[in-house]
């Protein structure tokens, strides 16, 4: 356990010194020695190769989790995001459907936005659109203008000017902090 958390540290500090990605993968590597049969070693130690930019030894890690506790959502939850951060996007888009086609966890606009995210750049704006508009008309999106802005960039991509003005607008309504207010108005002018 005390390794566990050491090497989570050191996974989080690696924005200060990125030496510490090579500790947390000592420590996680010998975390996984100690306790072979826990999911969360691997997930740290899965997420630690994805910090160092290996996503084969990554993906497999996250995949052993998973085998180690099948029940446990958490674990398919990171190797579905993990597959969309590392380009991956059609593993990633096909890991995400797989769980939302079971129930297996609560929607959340953070797993929808990675969802929407492997979509577009799949090409895929009709299913990133669909989506979209889930997060839009959510209670946490209603008063989003973030959430608003994203749906109105995709349907400019999908061809659909009209739509995108009118929610590029509604955006604009939703007092939007000065960073998104300049792109809603740099949409506004592209279209």
């Amino acid at each position: 356990r005390h390794h566990l958390i050491l090497g989570n540290f050191y996974n989080a500090a690696r924005k200060f010194d990125p030496s510490y990605v090579d500790r947390a993968e000592e420590i996680l590597t010998k975390a996984v020695e100690l306790s072979p049969t826990n999911p969360q070693v691997y997930t740290s130690l899965g997420q630690t190769y994805l910090f160092k930019g290996d996503k084969d030894k990554a993906f497999v890690l996250l995949q052993k989790a998973i085998d180690l506790e099948p029940g446990y959502t958490k674990s398919s939850l990171n190797l579905a995001e993990s597959y969309v951060m590392m380009g991956e996007y059609k593993k990633g888009k096909d890991a995400f459907e797989k769980l939302f086609n079971e129930n297996k966890f609560p929607l959340t606009t953070y797993y929808i936005s990675r969802l929407i995210f492997a979509y577009e750049q799949l090409g895929e704006y009709d299913k990133a659109i669909a989506w979209s508009k889930e997060v839009t008309e959510s209670k946490d999106g209603q008063t989003s203008a973030a959430a608003h802005l994203q749906l109105a960039q995709l349907y400019k991509k999908a061809g659909f000017i009209d739509e995108a003005r009118e929610t590029a607008l509604k955006a604009k309504s939703l007092d939007p902090s000065p960073d998104i207010k300049k792109e809603i108005d740099a949409l506004l002018e592209e279209l």
